[in-house]
């Protein structure tokens, strides 16, 4: 797919510390949350699988009883789900990653996810909060999740990289490629550590466990709900880009707080003067 690459996009994903088939009604329910509250043109949505040894087959139209069958079905890996052409048109991408090796010494790699990418202007982003608070509460009611975020790119290519989706990035600015780089170097790391703070960030019981509510509000976290076990951090008022100006200023102390927990990217450490790792 080759989206187009000048609308911004509001991104949302969700990191499993098990495989999150486990749960049906999970994988159900998430998607569920985001095309019941986004005027998504359903109709027009299609749907590939991944099935055991990574055959990915043809896309087809989406269809709810077809999607349920997935998840219900141990040879699928991934459920693809997108809007749009394979051409310049996507609007819209969605990514359940269902299943993955449970043996802990075999995680050499970042966990599964579920993960949306929309194409989204800025006063529709605001509703969106809703649909991502929604989508996070039923993963960390239902399922045994690690961390999450919703955060704004500005444009498609850089907001499906940063919930991983392999685009091509070649024509993307020099600072988002180290960004990006970065990240992708330390995927291992997002099995016991957050990757930043985002505008709505969650943190599954591993990290809540270090951490508390009151400290994230002392921190100036406008708001902090917690979800068995999880924190669910509201950061910031609107779902902006995570290296924007404003929010990295008004963000220095939740940043700091939660510094020691995440991958500690260079690029997130504007403004906190701690030292930072070596790229």
């Amino acid at each position: 797919m080759s989206p187009r690459p000048s609308v911004p996009t509001v991104g949302v994903f969700v990191y499993f510390e098990k495989n999150p088939a486990i749960h049906a009604e999970v994988a159900h329910a998430a998607a569920s949350a985001l095309l019941d509250e986004t005027s998504l043109p359903v109709d027009l949505m299609r749907m590939s699988l991944y099935r055991t040894p990574r055959k990915k087959s043809k896309w087809r139209k989406f269809k709810w009883s077809a999607f349920d069958e997935a998840v219900g079905d141990e040879l699928v890996e991934v459920i693809d789900l997108c809007i749009g052409s394979k051409d310049d048109d996507v609007s819209f991408h969605g990514m359940l990653e269902l299943r993955c090796n449970p043996d802990p010494r075999l995680r050499s790699d970042a966990p599964r996810q579920f993960s949306f990418s929309l194409e989204s202007s800025a006063s529709a982003s605001i509703g969106l909060a809703d649909t991502a608070h929604r989508i996070f509460e039923v993963c960390a009611r239902g399922a045994e999740i690690l961390s999450g975020g919703c955060f704004r790119g500005e444009s498609f290519v850089q907001a499906d990289c940063e919930v991983d989706y392999p685009f091509s990035y070649e024509h993307e600015s020099k600072e988002f490629k180290e960004r990006l780089q970065f990240d992708r170097m330390h995927a291992s790391d997002r099995w016991t550590k957050a990757r930043r703070l985002y505008p709505i960030t969650l943190l599954g019981p591993k990290l809540a466990n270090q951490l508390s509510a009151a400290d994230a509000l002392a921190a100036g976290a406008l708001a902090v709900q917690e979800l068995n076990g999880s924190l669910l951090i509201d950061a910031y008022p609107s779902i902006v880009e995570t290296w924007d100006p404003e929010f990295l200023r008004t963000t220095v102390n939740l940043r700091r707080w939660l510094w020691p927990h995440t991958i500690q990217n260079p690029a997130d450490a504007v403004g906190l003067g701690v030292k930072v790792p070596k790229r």
